[in-house]
């Protein structure tokens, strides 16, 4: 739809970043109530293409990574632009895909230490994690919402620390800093609803498909019946490009998990570890998953640490080992953006102008 009438830079007040043009750019463009037209360069040396366009009460300034460039530091460049060009957006959403950490059972805990042939120091040890009651049954397509806790920071960079020696890597560094408390409440505020109503995530994916049936099966999901989860200790055959045979005997090699009662993606917040590599060892994941509460694996938000106050918002595509596939993106892409869309439609649009705007100290 056309806008009915013409938007300056200093109208946007949300800023949406995403890293994969034809996966999370797509979903994000399809949230939009309205599309508003490209405005004029206002910077030269601004090298970011935006897509403009309002979400509920707030115009929302889209902005995703080149082709092909992924990473925190060109997340932090897209960011920095961005507030250089739009200096009316009070805060962000880091929207798109993950890597999910499946909590998944002590037995398979148990194993990954064995690889590694280490031994839990007593000291370390935590008996809550075993409890089955707390592992949260992580899937592809669910979505993982970055939130903060008495123990638990809602971004950790994972890779930025030291080696000590004959000690292990000591991970040190900054932190996201937290979006405004409008966001913070919003995200309560959505929780309670959900736990009464039910998300509106497949009512949202229903309605893309009917605005833009281009993209219906794209974003389609694609059955449970794809969603495998390897043993820690299962590395891919290297040479093949499916995981047929790394699946054994029966599926011997597979993790047995009880079928979800239907096909509706779940919420989960907490945790989200960033790097500059792309987290593709089990063994690894399960490591940092347990040390650092880290429910997903990503690339980007490392880079908006301390500059950029934003909701990292991440749809589950894999399982951040070596069974890594693309066939889950498009799908948990959508989750990802349905789950923004329905939090920018709860934030109060004049809450939202009566804050201070974000600071270019980037």
């Amino acid at each position: 739809m056309a806008d009915p009438q013409k938007f300056s830079y200093s109208d946007y007040t949300v800023g949406w970043i995403c890293a994969l043009p034809e996966t999370e750019l797509v979903a994000a463009m399809a949230m939009l109530d309205e599309k508003h037209s490209v405005l004029p360069a206002a910077d030269p040396h601004d090298t970011n293409t935006y897509a403009l366009g309002r979400i509920g009460d707030h115009n929302v300034v889209t902005a995703c990574l080149p082709a092909a460039t992924t990473g925190k530091v060109s997340a932090a460049t897209v960011a920095k632009d961005m507030i250089r060009s739009f200096p009316a957006v009070r805060f962000g959403l880091m929207v798109g895909i993950g890597g999910g950490a499946p909590y998944y059972g002590a037995c398979e805990i148990i194993s990954s230490r064995s690889v590694e042939g280490q031994e839990e120091d007593p000291e370390d040890s935590d008996d809550s994690e075993y409890n089955p009651e707390n592992i949260q049954d992580i899937r592809l397509g669910d979505v993982v919402i970055s939130l903060h806790s008495k123990t638990s920071d809602a971004v950790v960079q994972y890779d930025f620390g030291k080696s000590l020696q004959e000690k292990e890597f000591i991970r040190s560094g900054g932190k996201l800093n937290k979006p405004p408390n409008i966001v913070l409440s919003a995200v309560s505020h959505l929780k309670a609803q959900h736990e009464l109503e039910g998300h509106k995530i497949c009512e949202t994916l229903s309605s893309l498909a009917s605005k833009h049936p281009v993209n219906a099966i794209k974003f389609q999901y694609p059955g449970s019946k794809k969603d495998s989860l390897f043993k820690s200790t299962i590395i891919h055959t290297e040479g093949k490009k499916s995981c047929k045979s790394c699946r054994g005997l029966q599926d011997s090699n597979l993790v047995k998990r009880k079928d979800r009662p239907n096909n509706s993606p779940q919420l989960h917040y907490g945790t989200i570890g960033s790097a500059d590599q792309v987290m593709k060892d089990a063994i690894l994941r399960d490591r940092w998953a347990r040390k650092e509460n880290i429910l997903c694996f990503e690339m980007e938000a490392a880079g908006l640490m301390d500059s950029f106050p934003c909701l990292v918002i991440r749809g589950i595509c894999d399982y951040a080992d070596s069974h890594k596939n693309k066939i889950w993106q498009p799908y948990s892409a959508a989750t990802a953006a349905s789950y923004a869309r329905e939090l920018l439609l709860l934030i109060s649009g004049q809450g939202v102008v009566g804050m201070n705007p974000i600071k270019q100290s980037i």
